[in-house]
């Protein structure tokens, strides 16, 4: 797992060898790291260790406490965007907007919980060039 909390983490996290995808990512979301802790989920990082991590709980809701899997769970993220491989989930937890985004790779050995979560939620992000083609889906005529 890796923690980004400020702009130095942030251009040692772009220099280093993460994965195109997730770099592009991070170089999208750039302009959040004064309001935002970005959590780079690996493979083997259980789901209690990623919230720990984090300081949220991901698979509970954090109004009501429902649990993934329960009928009325909603997860507390703002959303979950499926990247095509790599998901995002920002969490907001103040009014100045600052919070959490979380970023999992769709993986083997990634937390099946985590993955089964981002997997239900997860909309197919439009837009955002993460593989250096043209994403999103064609408008039919």
């Amino acid at each position: 797992m890796l923690i980004i909390n400020d702009a130095y983490e942030l251009v040692a996290a772009l220099d280093s060898s993460l994965p195109p995808d997730i770099k592009r990512l991070l170089q999208l979301r750039c302009d959040l790291i004064d309001l935002a802790t970005f959590v780079i989920v690996s493979p083997g990082d259980a789901v209690g260790a990623v919230e720990a991590a984090a300081g949220i709980p991901i698979i509970t809701n954090i109004v009501d406490g429902s649990h993934f899997g329960e009928a009325d769970f909603q997860p507390s993220a703002e959303w979950v965007a499926d990247h095509g491989g790599l998901f995002e989930a920002p969490f907001i937890l103040s009014d100045d907007g600052a919070g959490v985004v979380l970023i999992v790779p769709d993986d083997d050995g990634v937390d099946a919980t985590l993955l089964a979560l981002l997997r239900t939620y997860g909309e197919r992000a439009l837009g955002d060039d993460l593989s250096g083609t043209k994403s999103g889906r064609a408008a039919s005529a």
